[in-house]
């Protein structure tokens, strides 16, 4: 691909690590930037990969699986993969004040290049992008080890409110607490950490928080489970700093190996300019990319409608695109085990996505009642799994009282439940 000189010009190879495939080089991006606006992409999947019968397009959507260069001339953003690989708010924000203090330059939080550059090595997710003159594969490193722990909280209490100036641990733990991308992490400080060979995804209690939120997602978890949409283990840990934080298995990692994700976020992408669509984000639309691209569409969508009216029942409005995820499972892309689901007490607030002409999901208690078809789950599978959900939110005391929460907390959010 020819660029015009007089932008920058920046070259990288893409990798994966699956159970299936190993750690492979499977394609190469450039993109061409004038300052932190992106004024083209091009992407190529490596022949080698393509020729194994284990390959399969890291964006189904986007980067259908074939040889040619897939030229984005019109991207005005990162594309959907990229976007997800990258920094959320919170990280972006974390690695250029910390970089530019470090190096004693700018970096500018919106120019991909400039995260590209300071990304580390502990990731969740299978890819993993390196410059283009790095002859060496990448590490898939798991994260800091449990001795970090309470480094990483204190920083996470530091960075939370801004507090760049004092902070005193060393420079790796702040990479890890910061250095990954977008997906299951949620907007709040988050970190990654080997604990004696177990790999987790670490969430930090904040000051601000409403209520014991390490806590209270912990029950939402076991809620989940009960109900088939999750499978991460999960635990509070105590006494880290004097505070607790939820300490949450990792699902993305198979024997040292990555299962790769892409969010629905990035699926829902305008094909030409890679910006988001700006339209009402809708479980109807998870449900038509399913019929896309799921390769056990029977089995998605009756997750995606426990997930859809479970949410509903826990009144957790934050069901936006990046919260939903496909995963490669090693035959095709289906839904991920379900994510970031806890109540927002805002009782007024709307749910980030709608279901069909109506702004809020079905409430599982009217569906138990009346039951409709919905996503091609006949009235009888739909009645059996509102009844389920509606038993199982009825049974929050049990949970919350499992997660340790405490009455207060457990009171406080179970007045917003409507199930």
């Amino acid at each position: 691909m020819m660029f015009n000189l007089e932008h920058e010009n920046h070259r990288y190879k893409v990798y994966l690590n699956t159970p299936e495939l190993g750690v492979q080089h499977c394609g190469t991006f450039q993109i061409r930037e004038k300052g932190a606006q992106v004024k083209g992409i091009s992407f190529k999947y490596n022949r080698d990969y393509i020729e194994q019968p284990k390959a399969f397009p890291i964006d189904p959507a986007l980067l259908r699986l074939h040889s040619d260069e897939r030229l984005l001339i019109d991207a005005e953003v990162a594309p959907g993969f990229l976007d997800d690989y990258l920094p959320d708010e919170w990280g972006r924000k974390v690695l250029t004040n910390f970089y530019s203090r470090k190096e004693r330059k700018s970096f500018d939080a919106n120019k991909i290049s400039d995260m590209l550059s300071v990304l580390g090595s502990s990731r969740i997710g299978a890819l993993s992008i390196v410059p283009y003159d790095q002859e060496e594969p990448p590490e898939y490193i798991g994260g800091a080890g449990g001795e970090k722990l309470e480094q990483a909280e204190l920083a996470a209490q530091q960075l939370d409110t801004g507090d760049f100036e004092s902070l005193t641990f060393d420079d790796a733990s702040l990479v890890f607490l910061s250095s990954h991308g977008t997906g299951v992490g949620g907007a709040r400080p988050k970190a990654l950490i080997n604990d004696n060979g177990i790999e987790y995804l670490v969430k930090f209690n904040r000051s601000t928080d409403p209520y014991n939120m390490a806590r209270t997602e912990h029950a939402c978890l076991l809620m989940a489970k009960a109900l088939g949409i999750c499978n991460a283990r999960s635990h509070v840990r105590t006494s880290i700093n004097n505070r607790e934080l939820l300490m949450q298995e990792r699902f993305d990692v198979v024997n040292g190996s990555r299962r790769h994700m892409i969010t629905i976020n990035a699926l829902l992408k305008e094909p030409i300019t890679q910006r988001d669509s700006g339209l009402t984000f809708t479980y109807d639309k998870i449900a038509d990319l399913l019929a896309q691209y799921s390769s056990q569409i029977d089995e998605d969508l009756e997750q995606l409608v426990t997930q859809m009216l479970f949410n509903r029942a826990i009144h957790n409005t934050d069901d936006h695109e990046r919260n939903f995820s496909l995963w490669h499972n090693g035959e095709g892309y289906s839904l991920t085990p379900s994510y970031d689901m806890v109540p927002t007490l805002d009782t007024g607030s709307y749910h980030a996505a709608s279901f069909g002409y109506s702004a809020f999901p079905p409430k599982p208690s009217e569906l138990s009642l009346q039951p409709i078809k919905i996503f091609g789950l006949s009235k009888t599978e739909v009645k059996a799994i509102s009844e389920k959900v509606v038993s199982t939110v009825n049974n929050w005391r049990a949970y919350a009282e499992q997660a340790g929460l405490d009455e207060e907390n457990s009171s406080k959010v179970e007045r917003v439940f409507c199930a």
